[in-house]
């Protein structure tokens, strides 16, 4: 997983490995990017197809979870609008917050 200035991309390359639900509580926005590959992304109670090419908003405290469907690698960029920056008026995400990772 590459972290910088609180930009995330991470890789759940195992279909027989998905990334645990988690909520991003410290974040009042995520925002999810499929950079490679096809697969699904729970959000909450819902689950929903999630591929290359599409774009997430949701919630910092609503549980999200990619899973890899496809033959390929499944990559997706994380960004995280923190809620102390935007309380600061700061508007680049210069710090992250611990998140689980899917391990190949």
């Amino acid at each position: 997983m590459l972290e910088t200035q609180g930009l995330r991309y991470s890789s759940a390359s195992n279909p027989d490995r998905p990334m645990p639900l988690h909520p991003h509580p410290g974040a009042l926005e995520v925002i999810l990017y499929g950079i490679e590959g096809e697969g699904t992304l729970a959000m909450g109670d819902e689950e929903k197809p999630f591929k290359k090419g599409d774009l997430v908003f949701c919630r910092g405290d609503v549980p999200v979870g990619p899973k890899n469907t496809g033959q390929g690698r499944l990559m997706v960029l994380v960004i995280l609008v923190l809620k102390q920056l935007i309380a600061k008026g700061e508007f680049l995400v210069k710090e992250t917050i611990p998140h689980p990772v899917a391990t190949d």
